[in-house]
């Protein structure tokens, strides 16, 4: 009797769940922060060129000084598997980029930016926010996606961390 329960819940949670609507761009999706014991300026730097370090899941298609068009493969992803992604960044000023998508065989939308802050000891506080709608329309999508993308940042911040740190360190013991 209790697999019919369960069963049945599952088939009510479905039914009764909202529908996510792919025009909720106001979503803020997912934002993460983290220190990085580098001014700014280099924090920045790390980010443009973090595609370089990515050669097998991301190309830079062209690039200008203010933009770079980039196609991004996820593999793995829960559900949906593989995704591409062609997306712009936009590159503001020496504290914020902003990111686009352009085009993507899965994503209804992938979007967000980079924020960097300077500190009063010459630390950066780096903060990525990313909305990404996966086009699923099952219970706990969001939730789901969510999860994942709060893993992807955790991931990039990390790397951003270690490429500015390591470029300051390597400046400091000259």
């Amino acid at each position: 009797m209790k697999k019919y329960s369960w069963a049945l819940f599952l088939l009510v949670a479905s039914l009764l769940a909202p529908i996510e609507s792919s025009a909720e761009t106001v979503n803020p999706g997912v934002t993460l922060k983290t220190l990085v014991k580098a001014k700014p300026d280099v924090v920045y730097e790390a980010i443009r060129h973090a595609h370089e370090n990515n050669s097998d899941s991301c190309r830079v298609l062209s690039q200008t000084k203010n933009t770079c068009l980039v196609e991004e493969k996820f593999d793995g992803l829960p559900i949906i598997g593989n995704a591409k992604c062609i997306y712009e960044e936009f590159y503001r000023s020496p504290s914020t980029i902003d990111y686009r998508m352009r085009s993507s065989d899965k994503f209804k939308a992938f979007e967000g930016s980079w924020s960097l802050t300077p500190q009063a000891n010459g630390e950066t506080l780096v903060e990525l926010r990313s909305y990404i709608d996966t086009g699923l329309r099952i219970p706990f999508a969001k939730k789901i996606t969510e999860t994942t993308t709060a893993s992807e940042i955790r991931e990039q911040l990390a790397e951003i961390k270690k490429a500015a740190e390591a470029h300051n360190n390597k400046v400091a013991a000259k």
